[in-house]
This record gives structure tokens, sequence and C-alpha cells, in this order.
């Protein structure tokens, strides 16, 4: 089954706060990263610190993953609505974000993939 955008279509048609949910997400993650960006310079010897393009995408990065995160929500909202309406959905959302607990057991395993690939790359 090839996959549709109608969702991701209604999430942005239909919901124009989204813009401004992730906005807000990104700046307070963006304040709190910065602050512990602070903080790791009060512990640590300038010889040890990651240096300001290190700490740049620290921030960024974490602003990044608000704003995704925000996103899957906002789309996890969606897909449960379109499923309770009894509308089509993708198969691959309904198994990601509509399906309640098997959805949550989907996503710890490959959560914990990705770290076990990631730390295997390092070794």
């Amino acid at each position: 089954m090839l996959p549709t955008f109608s969702e991701f279509d209604e999430l942005f048609r239909s919901d124009k706060a989204i813009w401004l949910k992730m906005l807000g997400a990104a700046a307070v993650t963006g304040i709190l990263a910065f602050g512990a960006v602070l903080k790791s310079h009060q512990r640590h010897a300038a010889a040890e610190r990651i240096g300001a393009a290190g700490e740049a995408i620290v921030i960024f990065g974490a602003m990044t993953l608000a704003s995704i995160v925000v996103l899957a929500l906002s789309i996890k909202d969606i897909v449960r609505r379109r499923i309770d309406e009894g509308r089509k959905v993708n198969f691959v959302l309904r198994l990601l974000l509509g399906m309640r607990w098997l959805s949550l057991a989907i996503w710890c395993v490959t959560i914990t993939f990705a770290v076990a690939a990631l730390a295997a790359m390092t070794l």
C-alpha cells in the first residue's frame, strides 16, 4: 500500500496553530538547552568544552527535536481522530501512532534498536 499524505495535509490545512506550537516548543527547548550549555561552562575547564560550534549544534539539535516531537504528537491526534471517525488512515501511521499500547511497544523497540545500532557504531 502506497503511503497517502492526507493526514499531513489535514495537519497543516486545519491546524493553523501547528507552526506556533512548533515554534513555542523550539523556543522553550532552546532556552533550556542554552541554560544547560551555560551550566556546563561553569562545571568544565576550557580544555574540556566542546566549542562554540558544538554548543550551537546541541542547542539547535534540541530545538529541532522538540519541533519534531510536537509535529508527531499533532499527527497522532489527527490519526486518532480519523480512526475514531472511521476514515481511511495510512497503515504505517496507524501502526506507529494509532494503536495505543501496540504503538508504544513498537516505538520502544525502534528506539532501543536505534540506540543499540549507534552504540555498536561507536565501538
